[in-house]
């Protein structure tokens, strides 16, 4: 996980990360998350998160909005 997050803090890429919970995490392996601002809106910061979602915002031309992918799940247990 520290090698992800010294890689990108030192290039530039399209990629960020973003601390879930576990229960963040239920609900959107459970597909209750229907967009990724409703993702964001639901999560709190835990104190120690050990849960990082790797993910990238990327334009959708024909519809002229953008698009969040999750590329990876990184867990700490």
């Amino acid at each position: 996980m520290e090698a992800v997050s010294a890689f990108l803090q030192t290039y530039d890429t399209d990629y960020n990360l973003m601390a879930i919970s576990n229960k963040t995490l239920a609900k959107l392996l459970a597909g209750k998350c229907k967009t990724f601002e409703e993702l964001a809106n639901y999560n709190f910061n835990p104190k120690k998160p050990i849960i990082r979602v790797l993910y990238k915002k990327v334009r959708n031309e024909n519809r002229d909005q953008f698009i969040y992918i999750i590329e990876t799940i990184f867990t700490n247990e």
